[in-house]
């Protein structure tokens, strides 16, 4: 199935991920909250895994992507020296974790969705947000 889906953070101008649209192998329209990040983060973590084995051996930008690069400020080549894969059953316990301490903030088509057991229904006009949350830093007077 075909979800919309942005990650966001408080005090952030742009988003982490904007509005992008992701297949996930959702078995019906409708599962818990938790069922449903377990598969998320399982198949982010499958790509990011997989984006590790498919370098090329040689880096070079086209002029589009220098391009496009230069409105967003960083001309790079998005290089990764980490060569160590990321753990699926790590990824899921963290993120459960993190929405448990909350952390993050999950909203099902600008609902927010506070328990992990909830039952969720998904369509393919859904569209899913999750905000990173960040502490206020200060000072003591």
């Amino acid at each position: 199935m075909k979800i919309n889906f942005s990650v966001k953070a408080l005090g952030k101008k742009r988003p982490f991920l904007d509005k992008t649209r992701l297949d996930l192998p959702v078995h019906g329209n409708s599962s818990t909250l938790r069922e449903f990040l377990k598969l998320l983060v399982a198949q982010q973590v499958e790509a990011y895994n997989k984006r590790k084995e498919d370098k090329s051996l040689i880096s070079f930008l086209s002029e589009k992507q220098i391009a496009t690069r230069i409105e967003s400020g960083k001309i790079g080549f998005n290089e990764s020296y980490n060569n160590q894969k990321a753990d699926t059953q790590k990824a899921i316990k963290n993120v459960l974790q993190a929405f448990e301490d909350g952390l993050i903030a999950f909203f099902l088509d600008d609902e927010q969705i506070e328990n992990l057991e909830q039952e969720i229904q998904l369509t393919e006009s859904s569209h899913v947000a999750i905000i990173r949350l960040t502490f206020l830093a200060g000072s003591y007077f």
